[in-house]
């Protein structure tokens, strides 16, 4: 019998895209927005790391990212393509099914129609996602984040954590 002993990885990684007011100035303004409540602690799973390190790693990302700033529009709608398409498997989950019980050119045919659908659909979604995004926080600062468990402990928080809960956010999964 396998016994779980800490952390298990599926491998997995995320993205965040994540809305400031403005630009934060230093670590301590970057703490104080992630964790308005005073949280010392992050504790995802059974690994617990403490806030300040996840601010040090937050802030040090976003001064990585400044002189890609701001990111176009472009930028934006290509991230929303997982999460568009993961709407869309749901919606066509009964067609995609059908497709399944067909045979030969019956199913081909289905098949074909079916995904020139859900593509048409996904550009679709995807642009109505990202243009409500971009019109919801226009004037404000967004800035991307990416995190995996593939990359220890410490990441796999960070990407499983909550950290951007207090701010507005769309977390971009890639299990």
């Amino acid at each position: 019998m396998k016994v779980r002993n800490g952390f298990v990885s599926n491998s997995s990684s995320s993205s965040f895209l994540v809305v400031f007011d403005k630009m934060p100035e230093d670590v301590y303004e970057v703490h104080r927005l992630l964790f308005p409540n005073g949280a010392e602690t992050v504790c995802p799973y059974d690994y617990e790391i403490q806030s300040h390190r996840v601010a040090e790693e937050v802030w040090n990302d976003i001064e990585s990212q400044k002189k890609e700033l701001p990111y176009s529009k472009e930028f934006v709608h290509d991230e929303f393509s997982n999460t568009a398409y993961t709407q869309v498997r749901k919606e066509f989950f009964a067609e995609q099914q059908q497709v399944y019980s067909l045979k030969g050119k019956e199913r081909t045919n289905f098949s074909e129609e079916l995904w020139k659908k859900k593509d048409a659909r996904h550009e679709e979604l995807q642009k109505e996602m990202s243009e409500k995004f971009l019109k919801e926080h226009d004037g404000k600062v967004i800035l991307y984040f990416t995190y995996s468990d593939n990359d220890g402990p410490f990441y796999s928080a960070l990407e499983h954590g909550e950290i951007f809960s207090e701010l507005p956010h769309i977390r971009i999964s890639y299990h």
